[in-house]
């Protein structure tokens, strides 16, 4: 629980400075773009992560999984997800130019081709980032991880000031500032494995490839309907409003979407937990106290920043943005109902049932698109907020029914502060500060 606690309190501090300077970018982008520029920018970003989504086969997942379970060579594990990595991008932005050449114009109405096949250059670099990274979270070293994070994010608040505040490239310059930081950070977590192995193999493991692959596809559709349940109102909102309207809400979105710092990193550090714990009476009573402790700090801080709103729009965004502070108050609701969803489902994921996570947010995705569907053209952005939460709110009670199934856990332990709990968590922090 200890070493579990350092890693989280870690991660939390680490996703807290990420916040703040990943606000940066953001800010920089809608004051010098304005909201429609910068929703032209968002879609394009999003399309490259649909794109990456759909052709991840859910390899990332694996690759923590089986590091996790140390059932292969290090050396092994870097080399093969690096060539892999390569091959999945290969494929993906093959797949990507095609469909910008075929159906872009239908399906991604005001946004110009160019910004979308320039996207794809982001794919190979992120890709090679991701996956890599993800060795590290399942070798529970955290601390690296969480190094890696920051470094990537102030890569992007270098070279999105340099590209759009400076020479002014403005939405080029946005979408060529993330591929550079891709690139870049890429760059370091190879020099950064190669260091802590040694050496890499390049030799193709079909045991690797076959094992890996039958994790994956179990998380692939997860993945998939993840996605879609996250951003496809994204697309509908362009659909029936357009990128100005898109620019509004992605603004609200990426603020709100920010504040599960706490969930993300419990998230993070119970999957290799999990995966690795052997006594399942010690996974029963960690993972509720885990999801009732991120439900309350999440909790405390959704309050604040619904509180401080509306001058916090402005003075991030300018008050040209001023359509975008009541779609950011209703996610915010989204925030707290998706963070029990968030933990639970790292927890399924660790015990190797990843496709129990793909069932619950399937659910979730067909609700959230019918919602969007309905009230986008009668209610536009707003009502593109509260199919968000109703949506996230239903995939937390699914994922809390099943957890409960098969624990046979109380679905009060798992959301509601207990008795003690307070106690516990002083007893912690204490003996954490003593270490430290």
């Amino acid at each position: 629980m200890n070493n579990f606690t350092k890693n989280t309190l870690n991660t939390v501090l680490i996703n807290v400075l990420i916040l703040f300077i990943g606000i940066v970018p953001s800010v920089i982008i809608a004051r010098v773009l304005g909201p429609e520029a910068k929703g032209i920018y968002s879609l394009a970003i999003l399309f490259v992560s649909f794109l990456i989504a759909f052709t991840s086969f859910g390899f990332c997942s694996s690759i923590n999984y089986y590091t996790a379970k140390k059932s292969f060579p290090l050396n092994e594990i870097f080399g093969n997800t690096f060539i892999i990595s390569l091959a999945i991008s290969v494929f993906s932005m093959l797949i990507g130019a095609t469909f910008i050449f075929i159906f872009s114009a239908r399906f991604i109405p005001g946004v110009s081709p160019f910004y979308l096949y320039l996207s794809l250059l982001f794919v190979p670099f992120y890709v090679i980032f991701f996956n890599l990274g993800h060795i590290f979270v399942g070798l529970q070293k955290i601390y690296y991880y969480n190094i890696i994070s920051i470094i990537r994010a102030c890569f992007d608040v270098a070279f999105i000031f340099a590209l759009v505040y400076i020479f002014r490239l403005n939405v080029t310059g946005a979408i060529a500032g993330n591929i550079f930081s891709a690139l870049v950070s890429s760059i370091v977590i190879i020099l950064w494995l190669s260091r802590m192995t040694g050496k890499i193999s390049v030799n193709i493991s079909r045991v690797f490839i076959k094992k890996n692959f039958g994790y994956g596809i179990k998380a692939y559709l997860n993945s998939i309907i993840n996605i879609l349940s996250y951003k496809i109102d994204i697309f509908l909102i362009n659909w029936f409003l357009g990128p100005l309207a898109v620019g509004f809400y992605a603004s609200a979105a990426a603020l709100a979407g920010r504040l599960w710092i706490v969930s993300n990193a419990a998230t993070i550090v119970l999957f290799p937990n999990i995966a690795a714990e052997k006594d399942e009476a010690r996974r029963k009573r960690f993972t509720p106290i885990v999801c009732r402790t991120c439900i309350f700090i999440t909790a405390l801080m959704v309050s604040i920043f619904y509180i401080t709103s509306s001058k916090l729009i402005i003075i991030l965004y300018s008050p040209v943005f001023i359509p975008t502070i009541r779609p950011f108050q209703i996610l915010l609701f989204g925030v707290i109902a998706l963070v029990t969803w968030h933990v639970l489902s790292g927890d399924l994921s660790g015990r190797g049932r990843p496709e129990l996570n793909t069932y619950v947010y399937a659910i979730s995705v067909v609700i959230n698109i019918v919602l969007n569907i309905f009230m986008i053209p009668r209610y536009g952005i707003i009502g593109a907020a509260w199919a968000s939460v109703f949506s996230y709110t239903a995939a937390s009670i699914g994922a809390l029914y099943v957890y409960c199934r098969i624990t046979n856990n109380s679905w009060t332990k798992v959301i509601l502060l207990q008795k003690g709990d307070f106690k516990t968590y002083a007893n912690v922090i204490n003996n954490f500060w003593r270490k430290k």
